[in-house]
């Protein structure tokens, strides 16, 4: 019995690092990538427009997310002074949100993919909370889920702060003095008061938009 625990065990860790790897080495790659078509080559210059996994794996995220359930992956630069023209605060906002997008396409595919395997009524009801399945690509599907709403909760707090500060900064610049403890503070604070509460309200976006998408491909 023990053995089988462990067994159990090792499994979901196993499956955990794979995950939180493959997605945040993809959700990096095209944050890197939407920076650079917006004007900015930072991100391709430090060497994160790669899918090496070893790029974008940030060590002391992973460690926390295996023993806390809390964790990210190594935040893509991003230098506002690059992007300029016209629509500037639209093309700085889709570089600094585009991992959050990103994040939610792979739980809406994951929750679309898992209401194809198992029923939508099982598959939308059960979004944000942990089901226990003997059935191992429903267990991917549902960690997958899981893993990209949380990491996706995280990049949305931390860009809208650092879009926020940096909304101050240009029109006061004596701002910097406070902004540099603010984008630290800030972020774990609101985090830590409405993490949950943000998660929520993502996973029942992207619950909308996967049964749009479930019910299409069910017609079709």
């Amino acid at each position: 019995m023990l053995y089988y625990k462990f067994a159990v065990y090792a499994t979901y860790l196993i499956s955990l690092i794979l995950t939180y790897m493959i997605l945040v080495t993809m959700v990096g790659y095209f944050r890197a990538l939407v920076a650079k078509w917006m004007g900015d080559d930072t991100a391709e210059r430090q060497g994160f427009l790669s899918l090496s996994p070893g790029v974008h794996i940030d060590i002391f995220g992973l460690i926390l997310l295996l023993f806390l359930g809390i964790g990210w992956g190594r935040q893509i630069p991003i230098n506002p002074a690059h992007i300029h023209g016209r629509f500037r605060w639209l093309k700085l906002s889709c570089a600094m949100l585009s991992g959050v997008i990103a994040y939610l396409f792979f739980a809406v595919i994951g929750l679309v993919a898992l209401a194809l395997v198992i029923t939508p009524a099982q598959a939308f009801g059960h979004i944000g909370s942990t089901v226990a399945s003997t059935t191992s690509i429903i267990s991917i599907l549902d960690l997958v889920i899981y893993v990209c709403i949380f990491l996706a909760a995280i990049e949305l707090v931390i860009n809208l702060v650092l879009l926020g500060m940096l909304f101050v900064l240009e029109r006061y610049d004596q701002a910097w003095h406070y902004t540099s403890y603010a984008v630290l503070i800030i972020p774990i604070i609101i985090f830590l008061l409405y993490g949950n509460q943000i998660q929520l309200l993502l996973a029942n976006g992207i619950t909308s938009l996967a049964k749009m998408i479930a019910r299409l491909l069910c017609r079709s």
